[in-house]
């Protein structure tokens, strides 16, 4: 090979650089678990963070807390479990439920628009004409 780049002169070149930094790994290498410690916490720290800002009410909290809870304790499939059961039972009970406001409708659409003959709309637009 006639080029620094290809062959035996490449793997020189890294061997070269591989024993100046040996020294330095085998320098860092009894502080390496604190780094990774460190690591790990502050990945957590941020995790939660970023997870409780997400959180809007208490029942909320509750089951994210409970799910945490148990994924940490249990393993990844009950976590998952619990948090589904919790979910349903908890935030959703309307699923459950089965009455005669559900058959109509809940009011889920909003208010009912107002036509220009109510009271509110005689008040906006006077005020929009002074």
């Amino acid at each position: 090979m006639d080029s620094i780049y290809g062959g035996i002169g490449t793997m020189m070149l890294a061997f070269m650089i591989g024993i100046f930094l040996l020294p330095l790994v085998s320098i860092f290498q009894p502080v390496l678990p604190i780094a990774l410690a460190l690591t790990l916490i502050l990945t957590g720290y941020v995790s939660i963070t970023i997870g409780l800002g997400q959180i809007e009410t208490s029942a909320q909290r509750g089951v994210a807390g409970v799910t945490a809870v148990v994924l940490a304790t249990h393993g990844a499939i009950a976590g998952i479990v619990t948090g589904v059961v919790l979910y349903l039972a908890i935030e959703r009970t309307r699923l459950f439920r089965r009455g005669p406001a559900e058959q109509e409708g809940d009011g889920a659409a909003g208010p009912a628009p107002q036509s220009e003959d109510t009271p509110s709309a005689d008040r906006r637009s006077g005020a929009e004409q002074s």
